[in-house]
Formats: C-alpha cells, sequence, structure tokens
C-alpha cells in the first residue's frame, strides 16, 4: 500500500473540500497510509477562500478571521468524521517561517518577482495564477493596488513552501494529491513534490456539467496534462462503439449547455422562439454563413505564464486579432459569404465574473470598419451560440470547447492549431498553414453536415465522461439548490438555521455518506497501479459492447432528444421558420 498526502487547504470550498474527503476516506479505508494536511489560518494572508470571499489584502481582520473560522471548522468535521489522520500547516509552522518568507521577499518587486525561485520552484510565477485569471490580464504588469494583492498571495506560497519541505522530509510520500494543482498554494505543493520525487495527483470536479459535482476526474501533474493525456487515448476507443447509457449522459451535459443556466455555462440560453440571423446581421439569400468563435485570453496566458501549459511558439497567427484580420481580407471580396466574428462571453462581466478582460478592450478599438459581409457579435448582444449554430454553415474555431459542441451537432468546425485545443483535432478541420487553413474552409463548406461527425464526437465526450470519471454520487449530490431559487420562506428559515446550526447541511453531507464508496475499487487502483489519468483504471466496459447498429439507434433517440429542447422536436415548424440545422436533423433523423 502507497503512503498518501492530501493538501486540503481550502476547506471553506465544501463542495471541492467534501469530495477530497471521500475520496481520501476511500483510500484509508483500502489499506493506504493517508496524511490529511489542512491550513489552521497558516495561509491567511491570502488564499482561494478569501478571494471567493472578495477578502482583499486591506481588509478588515474581522472579515478574514470569519472565513477563517469557517474554514477550520469544515476542515475539521471532515477530519473527524472521516477519522483522515494528519495536521494543519499552523500546527507545525515556525516563527522562523516568517523570518525566512521576510528575508525572501524583501528584495522582490512587481519587476523581478517572476524570477524568484527557491529550490528548483518557480515560486514568484506559479503564486500568479489565480490573480492573473481573476484579474482577467495578459500581462504581468502589477502596479499599485495589483501588486499589493498578488504580494500577498505571494506571501502566502512562500510560506506554504517552508512548512510543506518540512513536511515532505518528515512524512516520504509515495504520492501527493491536491484538489486542481495550478492554483498558488497547491502548485508549490505539486512542484514540491515533483523536486522530492514523489508523483503529483491532482482531483477536480467531472466534465460534465450535468453532474459536475457527482463525478471526479484524478490524474498527474494538471488538468491541463488530463487533457493531453485523454486525447492521446483517444485512439483506443474512436471506433467503440458506446452503450446507450454513455450517450445519454453525454447528451445531458449538451441539454445543460442549451439551457445557459450553470455557472461554468457561459453562453445565453437557447432562444425559445426562432431568431431569423439573416435579418439580425443583414445576411443576404444564399450566403453562407462562417461564424468564427473567440477564446478568453486570460486564461491561456495565465497557464502559460505558470509553466501549467507549453507555450506554442510556431502558430499559423500569432494572435486571434492576426487570425480574424486574416478571415477578414480572406472574405471581403467573397460575397458569396458572410462572417460573424463571436467575442467570447468571458471577455466581459458575466453571471461568473465582474471583471472586463484586457483583450476586449483591444478588441474594442481592433474591430471597426468591417466589409459589408463581416459583423462582430458582441456578448452584449444576448446571443446564444446555440442560435447561431441554427443557421452557420460552418464554425471557425480558436481553442474555444464550442469546437466540440458544433461537431457534436453535426457541424464542420475549422481549426488552425491542433495544440491549442483540449480535445481531439480530428473530430474538426485542420490547417496549419495559411493556404492549407483557407482550402479547409472551403472543404467544410463544401461537405457541410455530418452524422458520422455527430457519432464520433459522442465517442469523444463518452471517453470524458464515462469512460474516465469517477462517480461519487451515493456519497454527494452536490451543492444544496441556491438561494435565488427558493421563495422568501425558505430562504428566512435556511438563514435562521445556519445561525443556529452553522454546519448544518455539511453535516448531514456527511451522515448520508455511504460507508463504502461503490468507485472506492477504481480510486485504489489509480494509486497501486500508478495510473497517468483515471480513464486507466475506470472498467467502463460492463457488459456487451453495442453493434454499430445499436450505437446508431442510441444516437437517434439521443438527437431527438437535443431536437426537443433546442425547436420542441424535429417536426416542430417555428412560426414557418426552419433553420438549416434543423432541416438536417430532420432530414436524417425522418428518413
Amino acid at each position: 500500500m502507497a503512503k498518501i498526502i492530501f493538501f486540503s487547504p481550502h476547506s471553506f470550498i465544501w463542495s471541492h473540500a467534501f469530495p477530497e474527503g471521500i475520496v481520501a476516506e476511500s483510500l484509508l479505508k483500502s489499506g493506504h497510509d493517508i496524511v490529511y494536511i489542512t491550513c489552521g489560518e497558516a495561509l491567511n494572508s491570502a488564499c482561494i477562500c478569501l478571494s471567493l470571499a472578495e477578502i482583499q489584502s486591506d481588509s478588515a481582520s474581522s472579515q478574514r478571521a470569519q472565513v477563517c473560522h469557517q474554514c477550520n471548522s469544515r476542515a475539521q468535521l471532515i477530519r473527524g468524521k472521516m477519522k483522515l489522520p494528519g495536521y494543519s500547516l499552523s500546527s507545525i509552522a515556525k516563527t522562523e517561517d516568517d523570518e525566512k518568507v521576510s528575508s525572501v521577499l524583501a528584495n522582490v518587486s512587481p519587476s523581478n518577482f517572476s524570477e524568484l525561485i527557491l529550490e528548483g520552484v518557480p515560486i514568484g510565477r506559479i503564486s500568479a495564477y489565480e490573480f492573473l485569471i481573476k484579474r482577467k490580464k495578459m500581462n504581468t504588469e502589477f502596479l499599485g493596488k495589483e501588486w499589493q494583492q498578488y504580494y500577498s498571495i505571494l506571501k502566502s506560497a512562500t510560506k506554504a513552501f517552508y512548512i510543506l519541505k518540512r513536511i515532505f522530509d518528515k512524512e516520504k510520500p509515495d504520492y501527493a494529491i491536491c484538489y486542481n494543482s495550478i492554483y498558488s498554494v497547491n502548485a508549490v505543493f505539486t512542484q514540491l513534490a515533483r523536486e522530492n520525487g514523489v508523483i503529483p495527483y491532482f482531483m477536480h470536479g467531472g466534465l460534465n456539467l450535468s453532474n459536475v459535482y457527482q463525478r471526479l476526474i484524478i490524474g498527474r501533474n494538471s488538468q491541463l496534462f488530463y487533457y493531453r493525456e485523454s486525447i492521446s487515448r483517444w485512439p483506443l476507443i474512436k471506433n467503440v462503439p458506446c452503450n446507450k447509457g454513455m450517450l445519454s449522459d453525454v447528451t445531458e451535459h449538451f441539454l445543460e449547455l442549451l439551457r445557459g443556466r450553470n455557472i461554468f455555462a457561459y453562453s445565453a440560453p437557447k432562444a425559445k422562439a426562432y431568431i431569423d440571423m439573416r435579418n439580425n446581421f443583414g445576411i443576404l439569400t444564399g450566403q453562407k454563413i462562417i461564424v468564427a468563435t473567440m477564446s478568453s485570453y486570460d486564461e491561456q496566458f495565465a497557464a502559460e505564464f505558470v509553466g501549467a501549459f507549453p507555450k506554442t511558439e510556431k502558430l499559423l497567427f500569432k494572435t486571434q486579432a492576426d487570425w480574424i484580420q486574416a478571415l477578414v481580407k480572406w472574405i471581403k471580396d467573397k460575397q458569396e459569404y458572410f462572417l460573424i466574428v463571436r467575442v467570447h462571453p468571458r471577455e466581459f462581466p458575466n453571471k461568473r465574473e465582474l471583471v472586463k478582460s484586457e483583450h476586449a478592450g483591444i478588441l474594442q478599438k481592433l474591430f471597426i470598419d468591417f466589409p459589408k459581409n463581416v459583423r462582430v457579435n458582441w456578448p452584449e448582444d444576448g446571443l446564444s451560440i446555440y442560435d447561431l449554430a441554427c443557421e452557420a454553415d460552418v464554425f471557425l474555431n480558436a481553442w474555444s470547447s464550442v469546437g466540440q459542441e458544433m461537431s457534436l451537432l453535426g457541424l464542420p468546425v475549422v481549426l488552425y492549431s491542433k495544440d491549442l485545443i483540449a480535445y481531439p483535432s480530428d473530430l474538426n478541420y485542420l490547417g496549419e498553414t495559411e493556404n492549407l487553413y483557407f482550402d479547409q474552409i472551403e472543404q467544410a463548406l463544401k461537405d457541410g453536415w455530418s452524422f458520422e461527425r455527430v457519432r464520433q464526437t459522442y465517442r469523444w465526450f463518452a471517453l470524458t465522461f464515462g469512460r474516465s470519471q469517477i462517480k461519487i454520487n451515493d456519497s454527494y449530490a452536490g451543492p444544496v439548490t441556491s438561494a435565488a431559487d427558493k421563495n422568501v420562506f425558505h430562504r428566512k428559515f435556511d438563514s435562521g438555521l445556519r445561525r443556529v446550526f452553522p454546519l448544518m447541511q455539511e453535516w448531514q453531507d456527511c451522515q448520508r455518506r455511504s460507508s463504502h464508496l461503490k468507485s472506492s475499487q477504481v480510486i485504489n487502483r489509480i494509486f497501486t497501479e500508478g495510473s497517468k489519468i483515471s480513464f486507466d483504471s475506470v472498467n467502463f466496459e460492463s457488459g456487451t459492447v453495442p453493434t454499430i447498429d445499436q450505437e446508431t439507434a442510441y444516437l437517434r433517440f439521443e438527437m431527438e432528444r437535443i431536437a426537443k429542447v433546442m425547436w420542441g422536436g424535429v417536426d416542430k415548424d417555428q412560426a414557418g421558420q426552419n433553420g438549416k440545422l434543423l432541416l438536417n436533423f430532420r432530414k436524417y433523423l425522418t428518413s
């Protein structure tokens, strides 16, 4: 059996901490030696929990103390109920830790912080990740208040470094695991593990939005590594038909995207009534519609800056702005085509983030004076990507997940790089030279809609969902209904109950969890076999693999489910209007 350190300093975030505890408890029951490390207020200068609660470096100490108290209480509840051996960072912190932090950071400034490396750990860079994405920055010029906020994160990360270094020297584990290994102190933990010859793992909520809290993915290093490894497994199963349950899970994810209510879904929901895209954008009858879907830059920039994502040097288009300008130049004299440039909703304030990105300001200055056959779809238009899909002939993608979502609907998608996306490029058309890229657009327009594209994309999603994810739904159903979904009476009742029993919901979650997690054998195999990703240990083919004809029948059923949500069914005539996608669905499903 293995010795495994769980680094769990963010117990305030219950939807992360509780699944972490479930996995730790499962491994403990399987005979592994578990060391469960929590925070204990050691990192109270800055952490993800404080950031989530909008507590800044200059916030009142009472506000900070309140978050830390809740975090401690939840950590103690998990440790006590699950009988997890271990301790907190604060319990083994030393006065000299703070002295070392002060000494190391004494000469750190906005001009040199990225050069700070401690014993092989690039702590200056990896501490910047959550700050960069929270501020939606695409540069590392931290001035004034920004520098103060980043410095607080760096201070916590540096303190964590010295305490965690002693822990690794003392415990000498085989594996080290944390929830989302890219965020500052978790990245320090992961890097230290690597420097000590310990295999680092991460865990994260499931990728299927319909059951994100009831599933987990586990793998080595980081989620970005996980995507790469999943793509490398694609040739193993791309020709294997999926059973009905797997396909149904994929549809549930897509329906959640269509509804647009999930916090992780950025697009507006699909409109209930028919939207005349040609009239909205001034598209002439007969013009073929090409939609270019842009991506938010800050997430990629942050991942590249901290070293979690390799920087792609040889790209056909250096920036997305260069890409759009090249498209405009190519299409302006092709009046048979119409280009819609869709700016990613994350670039502007949205239901998840209230900050406008730096990239958005650049685009607003650049995207002017376009030809008549080019229009920009800004987030303020409130238009769903799925309404655009109803009329589009081809999608062009940078690295957005839209590339696989449109492929699931059978629509052709063209890429200019296979290295930027988190799914297999063979689901789309690929052109990595200028001539080939524009030739691929022409080919995609010629080929049009394809059922086999639907099949292949369903199989890919089945790999990342049913064939890779670990079920924990027998122990956790996810967060309770949000306050916004409750009536006034229930909100007041919940608020009063929380004051009397502040950990009531968390205590109930602990009580309801299964005494023996059904996925315990899968979790055990990951760490006994040293699997790179959970796919390698999940026994996904239980029972007989369906025939291709059976899979086709299942897929037709799933397409009908999608059609019912998108249009009310394939036979539905929306006020006498029929989008191209509906016609393609109708033609295939009624043949």
